[in-house]
């Protein structure tokens, strides 16, 4: 009942006339229910007012259906359903005005019937395609199926190609790799054979410049004459006739010395026996020469430093005047510290100059190998350590180096200045019994 009051205030208000009209009518039959005397009139008025009411039906009717065309027309078919309930409030409106609206809504159900069919043909048609456009879609897949299988064949041919060049240079690496580990061998032993060559050069420029020294001192000697050698040779005659008789008086004065000198070797002193020097018998000895040839290793850096700094002038650097280090350093038989070691040298080593790079040495080279093990050599000189080539005299040695004098040559193999390590070639040249 309530849809039905708004319905037709609705349309009251669309058509505000026949609201006042209806108005009218429902004061008019008031009146005539009142005053009955004036029929005539009443008749005539009753008149006027069914004809002024179907004129307003008539038009509230145009106006309802002019609302109802508006709406299907000026929307689109899609958006129609949305209007349902409006149209059906609209439909329902003539029946106020005694106008039956069955076919109007046959109609507009129809319609809404169809456009719900249409829509849903419409979706169903939206998922399909033409056969042309199917085909030509097709087609179109196919041939980029084609060149993305040509393309996948090309890159797999050239990652084939690519796989075979990488093993071709993995194979030319490894070779590569053995030829300059060969030739990495063969500078070692190049560096070691100019390193020797150097000191043997400069071994030959000291047998040189003492045999110019000699020849000088010959070119000082006199000159031996004729009449000088014939007296020689006279001398020489005499001297080995005496030696022929002095034979026999020698061998048996040889053996009474033999027992005076065993008889009078030890004295008693204090109820402790003291060796007196018998006679010397180095000259029974070969006096021998031995060459050597080692590495130096002095590392001040690391975990396990082999020199170490005990002596440092105040607001001094490390390299000033008065420096003082104490060594542990390995000897070796190659540059590389991983090489066999053969010794050890033992000692200290100072600054020894305020005004150039000099080295006080004085140093035990202890030897482990071979015929040396327990064997020393001690050095004792100065050691201008900048230079190309050092000598430092050997001043004695223990073991198979006893009464041992003789001289070393250093060569700087390497230094680092940021850490102080270095590796230093000695090639040793000692003359021993």
């Amino acid at each position: 009942m309530e849809e039905k009051g708004d319905k037709s205030e609705s349309v009251h208000a669309s058509c505000p006339g026949f609201g006042r009209l209806c108005m009218r009518q429902s004061s008019m039959e008031h009146t005539n229910k009142t005053s009955p005397s004036k029929d005539v009139s009443s008749d005539r008025n009753n008149v006027d007012a069914e004809h002024i009411i179907s004129k307003i039906r008539s038009k509230a009717t145009s106006k309802l259906l002019e609302h109802v065309k508006q709406i299907v027309l000026m929307n689109p078919i899609e958006r129609l359903p949305l209007f349902k309930v409006e149209l059906e409030k609209l439909i329902d409106a003539f029946t106020e005005y005694g106008i039956d609206p069955s076919p109007l809504k046959v109609k507009v159900d129809k319609l809404m019937m169809d456009i719900a069919s249409y829509n849903s043909m419409q979706s169903a048609c939206s998922r399909m395609i033409a056969s042309e456009v199917q085909h030509q879609r097709l087609a179109d897949n196919k041939s980029r199926l084609d060149r993305a299988f040509n393309l996948q064949t090309a890159e797999k041919c050239q990652y084939e190609s690519l796989s075979d060049s990488l093993a071709s240079l993995e194979n030319r690496r490894e070779k590569l790799k053995r030829e300059q580990e060969r030739l990495e061998e063969r500078i070692d032993k190049l560096r070691v054979s100019i390193s020797g060559s150097g000191i043997k050069i400069d071994e030959h420029k000291i047998a040189v410049d003492r045999l110019l020294k000699q020849k000088i001192e010959i070119s000082k000697t006199p000159v031996l004459t004729s009449k000088d050698a014939k007296t020689m040779k006279k001398l020489k005659d005499s001297l080995e006739s005496q030696c022929n008789g002095f034979k026999d008086f020698t061998l048996g004065f040889v053996t009474y010395a033999y027992f005076i000198i065993l008889s009078t070797s030890f004295t008693t002193i204090h109820g402790l026996f003291s060796e007196k020097s018998p006679l010397s018998l180095s000259a029974l000895q070969m006096e021998k020469h031995t060459r050597l040839h080692f590495y130096f290793h002095d590392t001040q850096s690391g975990q396990n430093p082999t020199a170490i700094r005990i002596v440092m002038p105040p607001n001094k650097p490390v390299d000033s005047f008065g420096t003082t280090f104490i060594t542990d350093d390995p000897l070796t038989e190659k540059p590389e510290a991983s090489s066999k070691l053969v010794g050890r040298a033992q000692g200290i080593y100072a600054f020894a100059s305020q005004h150039d790079s000099v080295l006080l040495m004085v140093l035990n080279f202890a030897f482990i190998e071979g015929m040396y093990n327990g064997s020393t050599l001690s050095i004792l000189g100065r050691n201008p350590f900048k230079n190309a080539m050092r000598e430092i005299p050997i001043v004695g040695g223990s073991g198979v180096f006893r009464y041992a004098r003789g001289y070393a040559l250093a060569r700087t193999f390497s230094f680092n200045p940021k850490t102080g390590d270095a590796v230093v070639q000695y090639n040793v040249s000692v003359l021993h019994y």
